[in-house]
């Protein structure tokens, strides 16, 4: 693992644009997608309801070297602790319910705003949906997984804010490097971050959960 590498991921903070996601192009890999428990059959998945309900089953799919990289995390992680995994491939119809879900949700809370502005904070928290090849979601590539650690009964581990639960208050605790963290809840994130970023991850830095390889998101962000 490179170490400058690592610094660079846990001192970055700036999320880049939509628009300078659309500039780099996406060649399909053709890889396909795996059920995640084919690689790692004691994982735990631990779905929100919203996206369990969607996929009828709590099954989660990710690209064959994603997959691949998931295991040499899991090797990289303490024997205390076990890896918990929120998403990773997603449909693009569930991705376009979740953004839309969201974009509600803050146009509620800033009347006032026009949809613009609107659609770049939901944009920070949930990928608009596009049909487009070129321009698809990050999760819809099958590139992208949610994980988290929990300790060897399952419980999570305390990373200073809740998976998926967007609110003014959350919001602030959501990026990886948030200044709103106590001393536990930053080594938990380290912990983390080490390991997936060892596997050949990098992380979003609007999310502390989110990793991604071979995405726009990853080549942007690398």
């Amino acid at each position: 693992m490179s170490i400058d590498r690592l610094h660079r991921i846990l001192q970055q903070t700036a999320i880049l644009d939509e628009d300078v996601l659309n500039q780099i192009p996406i060649i399909e890999c053709n890889e396909p997608l795996i059920d995640i428990r084919t690689y790692m059959p004691n994982v735990i998945i631990r779905m929100s309801k919203a996206r369990r309900d969607y996929a009828e089953s709590d099954v989660l799919y990710a690209r064959k070297t994603i997959c691949e990289m998931m295991v040499e995390a899991i090797r990289g992680i303490s024997f205390n602790y076990q890896l918990i995994m929120f998403d990773a491939y997603r449909p693009l119809e569930y991705q376009r319910l979740r953004f839309e879900q969201v974009f509600k949700s803050f146009k509620e809370k800033n009347p006032s705003q026009n949809d613009e502005y609107i659609r770049r904070l939901a944009f920070e928290v949930v990928f608009p949906p596009n049909e487009d090849p070129q321009q698809s979601p990050p999760h819809a590539t099958g590139g992208a997984v949610d994980v988290a650690l929990g300790t060897l009964d399952g419980e999570l581990l305390d990373f200073g804010s809740t998976y998926g639960i967007y609110n003014k208050d959350e919001n602030k605790r959501h990026p990886t490097n948030s200044t709103l963290m106590n001393a536990q809840q930053r080594n938990n994130r380290n912990i983390l971050i080490k390991a997936m970023v060892n596997a050949g991850f990098c992380n979003y830095p609007g999310e502390w959960w989110h990793f991604m390889y071979g995405d726009r998101e990853y080549a942007a962000y690398e």
